[in-house]
């Protein structure tokens, strides 16, 4: 009897194992809502403060805004891992909610949803595979054998290892990837038009957000007496430029012309 049960425990316990690892792997192979807010929440609302931080507090200490670079672009790379699984339907269950919430956080990271989704599903599709590994421009899917490596020249060697050093394929081509090639719909054929739709939409929807931001910093310094509260689009857009000219020169940006105004009405702070 002992022998038995010396001989039948391992895969008794193999079993169970085995068991416990299927049902935990279970809960992660379904989207959680509570789990994709949470992580939304952890992410954009972060971002968003440091964000108003660095566009509305200008007397920062010197070390104080690198520091919250950083930490800004660490929340990027969150929102960035948010649209990755959008991109493969694993955020949520509903495939729209999947797609709003992979434009909103395009606009952020300034890759378009549609095209970025469609070339990242190609990327995976061939991902180092001989037979379909020329498809596009994606150099990270790409690979040669040892044999085909042999073969080249000495100068195709050095580009071949120029192009996937970690210096160039991890720290200079993503800013030209991100900033100068998703503003067009490059490698994306006619048929595409989805997705060369997309990166137009995103484009339009990153010109808004800075428009936006622009006109937050205008009104950011203005003062206006309260005679002007009810005045005219015009007047107030000119009251908005005198008040940005005064904080420039407020902090000496630029240089004031003729004998300050007398003010004759109290102002406000809008």
């Amino acid at each position: 009897m002992r022998s038995l049960i010396r001989h039948s425990a391992p895969e008794n316990r193999d079993d169970s194992e085995r068991a416990l690892s299927d049902t935990h792997l279970s809960r992660l192979q379904h989207a959680d809502l509570a789990q994709s807010l949470w992580q939304i929440g952890n992410s954009f609302v972060p971002y968003v403060l440091i964000s108003a931080i660095l566009y509305t507090v200008p007397d920062l200490a010197w070390w104080a805004k690198p520091v919250l670079w950083v930490l800004a672009a660490g929340f990027v790379v969150r929102i960035f891992i948010i649209q990755h699984d959008c991109g493969h339907g694993s955020f949520f269950k509903s495939r729209r909610a999947n797609e709003v919430v992979g434009w909103v956080t395009s606009v952020i990271t300034m890759a378009p949803y549609a095209q970025w989704r469609r070339h990242h599903g190609l990327h995976h599709a061939n991902w180092n595979n001989l037979d379909r590994r020329d498809s596009g421009l994606d150099i990270y899917s790409t690979c040669l054998t040892v044999d085909e490596y042999a073969d080249l020249s000495a100068l195709e060697q050095r580009r071949y290892r120029l192009m996937r050093n970690p210096a160039v394929s991890l720290l200079l081509l993503p800013p030209i990837v991100f900033l100068v090639l998703y503003r067009v719909p490059f490698d994306s054929p006619d048929s595409w038009r989805k997705e060369r739709a997309g990166v137009h939409l995103t484009n339009l929807g990153i010109l808004s957000l800075l428009l936006v931001l622009a006109f937050l910093l205008v009104l950011g310094g203005c003062y206006r007496p309260r005679s002007q509260l009810r005045s005219s689009p015009r007047r107030l857009v000119s009251g908005c430029f005198h008040c940005s000219t005064a904080s420039r020169i407020r902090y000496g940006r630029a240089r004031p012309i003729g004998p300050p105004p007398t003010p004759r009405s109290k102002a406000v702070l809008i």
